[in-house]
């Protein structure tokens, strides 16, 4: 084989490897249900080599609904609900994805986020307190799109990327608006959508990203409807486009068979 073949076959090999890393990875967490009973529980998924921790939140520390109830004006409840901070919930488990139960939950018109956790605030939501996931990863990871499993009303979310440095797991006592001054930026946010895949721009890599539904509270313009959602499925690459194990044993069985068809064909491979 001469040189011209075997650069040639290590090209391919070499792109093939590229594009086998450069491909999305899916961690996918639909099930049968399963309520936890434990606030501040946690999610975990593993798949290739990146595992993901998910944990809920939501900004239900010092809050009451009182008069802001469903039919206060936006402005009013914007207002109020600015100061709430956050702390843990329970992330509960369904056959269309993560929903959020928030530590107020309650049936009475004046405390708590009332009817939290019946449907179809079973799901991650907006109404009266803003629910979000946390998803750790144990491996920077560029996060490319989320997949809603169900909704109701509408299916708006927010994506926030942490781009701070340190652990990033613990967010209680800080409002949502202070999450943008501590480390935290805006990805994304959808309006008016339906859509049950979000695409997000691939252009930067973290460790942390908190997901929740569409949330006024971080500057952005909502449409005025609730959003109610399961997050089903997220996916992503890793940062530097790192091959898995699996590549890099392709990548060296294709090494070694050159190497070996060379050795072959020593005649041809010097009069070439």
């Amino acid at each position: 084989m001469n040189k011209m073949k075997i650069a040639g076959l290590l090209g391919g090999v070499l792109l093939l490897c590229g594009a086998q890393a450069q491909a999305d990875i899916t961690w996918s967490f639909g099930g049968a249900t399963s309520e936890s009973g434990t606030v501040g529980n946690t999610i975990s998924k593993t798949s290739g080599t990146v595992m993901v921790t998910a944990q809920a939140w939501a900004n239900t520390n010092d809050g009451t609904v009182g008069s802001l109830g469903s039919n206060s004006s936006d402005a009013a409840k914007i207002t109020a609900e600015n100061a709430y901070k956050l702390e843990t919930a329970y992330l509960n488990v369904y056959s269309g994805g993560l929903g959020v139960k928030n530590q107020d939950a309650s049936g009475s018109s004046s405390v708590g986020d009332q009817n939290d956790g019946t449907s179809p605030e079973h799901a991650t939501d907006n109404n009266q307190r803003y629910d979000s996931v946390l998803f750790k990863f144990d491996s920077a990871i560029d996060l490319n799109s989320v997949t809603i499993g169900w909704w109701t009303v509408d299916s708006d979310i927010s994506v926030l990327r942490y781009n701070g440095v340190g652990d990033a797991s613990n967010q209680a006592g800080k409002t949502y608006a202070q999450l943008l001054t501590s480390g935290w930026s805006l990805v994304s946010q959808n309006a008016s959508s339906t859509a049950t895949t979000k695409n997000l721009d691939g252009s930067a890599t973290s460790s942390y990203w908190l997901i929740g539904a569409a949330n006024s509270l971080l500057g952005t313009t909502m449409d005025g409807t609730g959003d109610y959602v399961k997050i089903s499925t997220i996916a992503g690459t890793k940062a530097n486009g790192a091959p898995e194990p699996g590549t890099m044993l392709l990548m060296g069985a294709g090494l070694l068979g050159l190497a070996r068809m060379s050795r072959r064909n020593p005649a041809r491979s010097l009069a070439a």
